[in-house]
């Protein structure tokens, strides 16, 4: 077998200490493109103390400023996101990017937020999985059988390749 190992590095997402620098961004972004980088990624934080840009937003201009690098969010909370709202947002992204999209979702570990978005942590991991797996008693994410127990069971262990592999388009 021969694969190679492929590479992906973090977008400037965070400035908390100076105002958001677009041309840093942008700036890694061709970086990233010249050096045949697999991917770009970035992270949810909703709130906190370091103020962060929204990930679906910035991905969404890395997608304009970009041709071939894939598209990635480590982990959207999407448990805190209209499920609608999010699928919508996520497939107009993949469409202008033209398939380079790669979606992490889970729960995250800090329910202390949740209360600032009306929601109860009570059925967090029930809203989870409907989020995920089922809408109007359709799946939203077509997955692999063997993929779907895992993601039901316990938190991802495997790689993003195996998962990538196993979901199939809407």
């Amino acid at each position: 077998m021969n694969r190679r190992v492929q590479f992906g590095i973090a977008l400037p997402q965070i400035f908390p200490h100076e105002p958001i620098q677009t041309a840093r961004i942008r700036d890694v972004l061709a970086r990233a493109e010249a050096l045949n980088f697999h991917s770009v990624w970035v992270q949810e934080q909703i709130l906190g103390p370091t103020p962060s840009l929204e990930p679906v937003d910035l991905l969404a201009y890395a997608a304009a400023l970009t041709r071939g690098v894939r598209l990635g969010s480590a982990v959207l909370l999407s448990t805190l996101r209209s499920p609608v709202h999010l699928a919508k947002s996520l497939a107009t992204l993949d469409h202008l990017s033209q398939g380079r999209l790669i979606v992490g979702v889970g729960l995250g570990g800090n329910t202390r937020v949740y209360p600032a978005y009306g929601i109860s942590t009570d059925h967090r991991v029930a809203r989870f999985v409907e989020g995920v797996c089922k809408r109007d008693n359709r799946p939203a994410l077509k997955l692999c059988p063997e993929v779907a127990q895992k993601l039901l069971i316990y938190p991802w262990p495997g790689n993003v390749r195996e998962l990538e592999n196993c979901i199939e388009r809407l």
